[in-house]
């Protein structure tokens, strides 16, 4: 909270200066608060305003990651075909999180998994689809087509998937061990 008085008690005399001088100086001090306090009623209004803002983008911000993150699991695990420890998938997850040289593999992981997730609601309705036409009709083998077609390309994801949590297996203590190789040579220069 801005205190006008405060501010002008703050701005005592200077022995150094005349009277002439120091009475100037409590005049601009004077001015300036005068000036600073209405402002200074706008900017703690605007400052609640910008809080309460960032308060509700934290609240939409957590919602949207969380349910990514769900997604993200979900298809790291069909990737795998449920053949590993949820861990695994979290510890996975949490290294190209963390780790900055893995964002790009992040990125991957996360575009990959969404597009997977849509693929799958696709198929499903592809599926039922191809059931409601005859046998045989040529209805069915288009609807079974582009249900194969979607299949073939979530296997596809699958594969990046896998790739990106095998990155996030081996990849950090690989780079860490070229890190330490070059150090090792770049020590060996007599010359530096």
């Amino acid at each position: 909270r801005f205190e006008k008085q405060k501010l002008v008690d703050a701005a005592g005399d200077d022995p150094s200066m005349s009277p002439e001088e120091n009475e100037l100086w409590r005049e601009s001090v004077s001015a300036l608060a005068d000036t600073i306090e209405p402002m200074w009623l706008e900017a703690e209004e605007r400052l609640v305003a910008v809080r309460s803002a960032e308060h509700a983008a934290e609240k939409r911000r957590d919602v949207q990651v969380g349910g990514l993150k769900k997604v993200v699991l979900r298809q790291m695990e069909y990737a795998w075909d449920n053949s590993r420890e949820q861990e695994y998938y979290e510890s996975c997850l949490e290294t190209l999180q963390t780790d900055k040289r893995m964002l790009k593999y992040l990125g991957l992981l996360e575009r990959s998994c969404q597009e997977a997730d849509d693929i799958q609601a696709q198929l499903i309705k592809s599926q039922a689809k191809a059931q409601q036409f005859p046998d045989g009709s040529r209805q069915q083998n288009a609807a079974v087509e582009e249900a194969g077609q979607l299949y073939d390309r979530a296997l596809s994801l699958d594969a990046r998937i896998r790739v990106c949590c095998e990155a996030a297996e081996d990849l950090p203590e690989t780079l860490d061990a070229v890190d330490s190789m070059g150090d090792f040579f770049k020590n060996l220069n007599p010359f530096r």
